[in-house]
């Protein structure tokens, strides 16, 4: 496509068994209100819905479901592992991306999105008109590899009673609903704000490998209830452990983001442990997380690092037992996380 494709309603685009959709390799793209469907004929599922591959390649989505391949949903930046192949995607109102692998298929392929090479993507806005959602894709709901990238931006709603809603949701991965591993070369940092991720079956909210670089904000990462069931879980890389390129808040930007809720809320089941330190760090390395909430240690109620006074979050040495950080190695090494305005009760 080297156009546009834009219809007044929704129009079906079936996608033929073995094959890929769309494919973008010009600037300028526009897909609007279509539902690309790679849903079996004849016994096989098509294998993808869109990539957008090659320097100048870019494409911008509202209102497209892309729904039921056999294997990854969109592919930004490579098919293959290429760190200098670019392209460029912008989801906007009303995308939607479900059903893409196999759901329980161990190492399946189907992710809702996979971002390598040197692609990037800008997913949501403030203000959406209509929300944006991945929901129950066989790996991940975005996979952001090499030196690909993604600047997220939505807005979550965590109300007294009831479910949490947002504007962009990632739920129901198989695997981490949210996965980065920058490999090479020196990554652009991906932003995240407002990001609702939920219900990973097996995984977590995110995770994030060591030489990434993340800064996330005013997120909510809920319902990881089942082993390993993490909000966040930062992982080495092989030998690679740094973790100098991931902000999760600061003294003068605090983080905002939701890791824990209590036992019973409405919002939604509790993570096995908010944060999860998957690695052992070097020496001196430090980890900022200032300004988000988690549970108090006394109680189990909510516990609002953003004030001034300080409330005890559970630190533990396993990821495991509603820790509000897990994989601490001693009560004498709680420091390489900081999480002012609380502290981390070691138990």
């Amino acid at each position: 496509v080297n156009g546009s494709v834009v219809t007044p309603t929704s129009q079906k685009i079936q996608v033929l068994a073995g094959q890929r959709g769309i494919a973008v390799t010009s600037p300028g793209v526009v897909l609007s209100y279509l539902d690309i469907d790679g849903s079996p004929a004849g016994g096989s599922a098509a294998i993808g819905g869109l990539t957008v591959l090659g320097g100048g390649a870019a494409a911008t989505l509202d209102h497209v479901t892309i729904e039921n391949m056999s294997s990854d949903a969109i592919v930004v930046g490579a098919v293959v592992n290429a760190s200098n192949v670019k392209g460029a995607l912008t989801l906007n109102a009303g995308v939607t991306v479900r059903n893409n692998g196999t759901i329980g298929a161990a190492g399946a392929d189907g992710d809702g999105l996979l971002i390598r090479g040197a692609g990037n993507a800008t997913i949501g806005a403030l203000g959406l008109s209509a929300p944006i959602l991945f929901s129950k894709n066989a790996n991940h709901a975005v996979e952001i590899l090499d030196a690909g990238s993604v600047v997220l931006t939505g807005e979550v709603t965590l109300p007294q009673s009831g479910p949490a809603s947002g504007t962009v949701t990632v739920t129901g991965s198989t695997f981490a609903n949210v996965y980065i591993n920058q490999a090479k070369g020196t990554p652009t940092a991906n932003k995240i704000t407002g990001l609702l991720s939920t219900n990973a079956a097996s995984g977590r909210g995110i995770q994030v490998l060591g030489g990434s670089k993340l800064v996330l904000r005013k997120s909510a990462l809920l319902g990881n209830a089942s082993t390993p069931g993490d909000g966040l879980r930062i992982s080495s890389f092989g030998n690679n452990v740094d973790v100098s390129g991931i902000n999760l808040g600061g003294a003068t930007d605090r983080g905002l983001n939701t890791f824990q809720v209590p036992a019973g809320s409405a919002l939604g089941a509790r993570n096995l442990a908010g944060i999860c330190l998957d690695l052992k760090l070097a020496s001196g390395a430090r980890i900022g997380a200032q300004g988000n909430f988690f549970t108090n240690a006394s109680n189990g109620s909510k516990a609002d690092c953003t004030l001034a006074s300080v409330t005890g979050v559970v630190g533990r040495t396993a990821c495991t037992n509603f820790a509000s950080v897990g994989g601490i190695p001693s009560a004498a090494s709680t420091g390489v996380i900081d999480v002012l305005g609380c502290a981390i009760v070691f138990q």
